[in-house]
């Protein structure tokens, strides 16, 4: 049996914190605003606690020898395997873009 990552138990309690305080703070004081984000701050961890439980299934990957030159240099203890299943993401203007539109 597979065990849950300390990731995924960490945002899993703070989405029980802030739905829990989003309700709790909703009945006390009525306030729109702060009970909004409360709860949408519960549910953002929610969100975060799903997908770690999800990535966490598909596994970590296997070490591979790499190809050419490097993988050379792997048999001489020089050089770290790849993981299979872990991308490496292509620079691109993505984060600058989505920090522009957020802000």
């Amino acid at each position: 049996m597979r065990t849950i990552s300390d990731e995924a138990k960490l945002f899993a309690r703070m989405a029980i914190f802030g739905l829990v305080v989003g309700g709790a703070y909703w009945l006390l004081t009525g306030e729109r605003a702060g009970t909004v984000l409360l709860v949408a701050f519960g549910l953002a961890a929610a969100v975060a606690a799903l997908a770690l439980l999800v990535g966490s299934r598909r596994g970590r990957g296997t070490p591979v020898r790499p190809n050419g030159v490097a993988g050379d240099a792997l048999e001489r203890g020089q050089g770290l395997p790849a993981l299979v299943g872990e991308p490496v993401p292509e620079p691109g203007w993505a984060p600058i873009g989505v920090g522009i539109g957020i802000g």
